[in-house]
């Protein structure tokens, strides 16, 4: 999971944002236009709440203008489009900065909830490349009544995210054939030594439901790995360890694949059982070459 501090824009450049919206001729531009110096003003303010995690967001005073707000967001005109889809998609990420999915985020949160601070709806600091298995999970969760505090941590904000590592311990027994998979949120000693830090995270990672998606996905690649291992003969631990080196050192506990990858190479036994999978002799196939012809359209 990387830090996004750099996608952040600071306050002059707030209203060349906005901008990209006020100038459209979208038919209720007026009703945006006529907010604008008032979303300035709010937009001010976003950097102070997300300090403030401890304080619930006040109430919305653009609640008239939710409508307009979040329809400049799901139809936006061209020039906010286009900063949109490049948000969305032209972020060289290769795992969820939320939650560590080894995806590359395809959607953009809001990391505080459109519907009920609309303000927000088309705010660049605010809109945060996410996966498609957190959106829904995230949905419009903020803050913890209980804990008084907020849920979720935003990856433009705060670093603590970027310094979690993943392990994941697999167990095999060998009488069954049964896998178990156990994952384990690994923190730095700074993080650790602050109580709030760790509660922090404890609800960011509990409300994303990560260690039970972490689970669903071991088994998924675990299968599709078995799949490939009973029609192909191939060494396994080295297509493995090819994966893990696609990535820096300083990277390669930071996203679940690598840690999957490295779980199931520390357990020998795990290995052994999966390099039996494969073919026990290799059949030998005519290499006929099929002529191909190219599909204009």
């Amino acid at each position: 999971m990387k830090y996004l501090g750099h996608f952040r824009i600071e306050p002059e450049l707030h209203k060349e944002w906005l901008s990209a919206s006020t100038s459209s001729k979208k038919d209720n531009v007026d009703r945006l236009t006529a907010i604008e110096d008032k979303l300035i003003d709010v937009y001010k303010d976003y950097d102070d709440i997300l300090e403030n995690y401890d304080q619930m967001v006040r109430e919305s005073q653009f609640k008239d203008s939710s409508g307009v707000l979040k329809d400049f967001y799901n139809n936006p005109p061209a020039s906010l489009k286009k900063e949109l889809l490049e948000r969305r998609n032209e972020h060289g990420l290769s795992e969820c900065p939320f939650c560590g999915n080894p995806v590359s985020p395809n959607t953009l949160d809001h990391f505080i909830p459109k519907s009920d601070w609309p303000e927000f709806s088309i705010f660049p600091n605010n809109l945060v490349p996410q996966c498609r298995d957190c959106a829904p999970i995230k949905g419009d969760d903020y803050f913890d009544n209980t804990d008084k505090l907020a849920i979720f941590h935003s990856p433009m904000y705060h670093k603590a995210l970027s310094e979690v590592k993943f392990s994941i311990v697999i167990d095999f027994d060998q009488t069954t054939k049964s896998i178990c998979v156990t994952p384990k949120i690994l923190l730095t000693q700074d993080i650790i030594s602050c109580a709030v830090s760790v509660n922090r995270l404890k609800l960011h990672f509990k409300g994303l439901q990560v260690k039970n998606r972490i689970i669903t996905y071991s088994k998924r690649m675990l299968r599709h790995w078995k799949s490939l291992l009973k029609e192909n003969n191939f060494d396994i631990s080295n297509a493995l360890q090819t994966r893990i080196n696609e990535r820096s050192l300083h990277e390669q506990d930071k996203n679940w694949e690598t840690a999957l990858y490295k779980g199931i190479l520390e357990n020998q036994e795990l290995v052994r059982y999966l390099e039996s999978l494969t073919p026990k002799e290799e059949v030998q196939v005519q290499n006929t070459r099929v002529p191909t012809y190219e599909l204009e359209v």
